[in-house]
């Protein structure tokens, strides 16, 4: 964060001058550029600007400065707040919801206990059925010829008589909710 003396944003050449010490200030902190990306400049003074890395352009992008309102206040905490975030990317996905994370392993498998406990005449049993004749239809999916069914079981903590179609369906549902709360949260962070 730069803060100025009220008046010393007027002029482009201060502006710029602010920038300029707002991303040093950065690089210094972040150490790598892969971390850039990562923080957000803040330029205050009696008007406000955020500086911010861009990836995709290699750019250093200004927004503002912008006369200090609450809207404006309230996308800076709403920036600051985003910063806390973990970065949307496959090293991290990977680390929280692939299938070494403690946690897709016991939702998996609440997934998969629930679904075998199901009473035969169950309305929840009815469109599992359905969905795994579809999906058979649309993949040609067969346990019989897929020789890593019994690992992938023991990778997620099943054991015993394995009903492979419903551990397909359980890993099938999780991760496809899992892409609906991400694009849920791209949407609200992008859209």
């Amino acid at each position: 964060m730069e803060y100025k003396a009220p008046g010393k944003l007027s002029a482009e050449s201060d502006i710029r001058r602010a920038k300029e010490q707002v991303i040093r200030y950065i690089q210094h902190e972040a150490g790598s550029k892969a971390e850039w990306p990562r923080y957000l400049g803040v330029i205050v003074g009696d008007r406000i600007a955020f500086v911010r890395y861009d990836p995709r352009t290699d750019t250093w992008v200004l927004r503002g400065p912008y006369e200090i309102r609450r809207e404006v206040v309230v996308k800076l905490v709403e920036a600051l707040r985003g910063l806390r975030r973990k970065p949307l990317d496959v090293e991290h996905l990977l680390n929280d919801f692939g299938p070494k994370s403690q946690h897709t392993v016991k939702l998996v498998k609440a997934f998969y206990n629930k679904l075998v406990s199901l009473e035969k005449s169950s309305r929840a049993r009815l469109l599992f059925e359905d969905w795994i004749r579809l999906f058979k239809q649309a993949t040609g999916y067969s346990p019989e010829e897929l020789e890593e069914l019994p690992e992938l079981a023991r990778e997620y903590g099943i054991g015993g008589a394995v009903n492979y179609d419903a551990l397909i369906f359980s890993i099938h549902t999780y991760y496809a909710l899992l892409l609906k709360l991400i694009a849920a949260e791209i949407v609200y962070l992008y859209g």
